[in-house]
């Protein structure tokens, strides 16, 4: 019977396993983004946090329908009219901003984070662990003091 296991064969490249790890951060923030959306519309929450902006564009307001942004500027309020007719004033300096900002600062904070993490694992395989940058987020088991391993009954 063979006494080898199956990943002694298996040669990954780094380039590769930093491609593997950006991608797989970038798909931890997209479902964190999915979440945070879920529990916004059936939980009636604000995770996806409001941003006031004063300005903005939009191709649905082009009445040639020809998909011509409509920048829309110097807003300083914002009236919602009822279906009963009654109007409200938001009173809060500008145009509401229903949570795109905040997911694009998310996922903008999560790219970062997944290219500079990527970069990092890179140089760590391909200097088979030398590295000494990645070293600082990786935990070490602590030995005891004859050499061996702890023992994982005595915690």
């Amino acid at each position: 019977m063979c006494q080898h296991k199956w990943w002694e064969y298996v040669t990954l490249s780094p380039l590769f396993l930093a491609i593997v790890a950006f991608c797989f951060s970038m798909t931890v923030g997209v479902c964190w983004e999915f979440i945070e959306y879920t529990a916004d519309q059936v939980g009636k929450l604000d995770m996806q946090k409001d941003f006031v902006v004063d300005h903005f564009s939009s191709v649905t307001l082009d009445e040639t329908r020809q998909n011509v942004p409509v920048v829309v500027s110097d807003i300083s309020d914002v009236i919602i009219v009822h279906s009963d007719g009654s109007e409200q004033t938001l009173g809060v300096g500008g145009y509401l901003d229903i949570g795109i900002n905040d997911t694009m600062k998310d996922l903008f904070v999560n790219l970062i984070g997944a290219v500079v993490f990527s970069i990092i694992g890179f140089f760590y395989v391909k200097s088979r662990g030398k590295g000494k940058v990645a070293s600082q987020f990786i935990p070490k088991v602590k030995m005891e003091e004859g050499g061996g391993a702890p023992d994982p009954s005595s915690r």
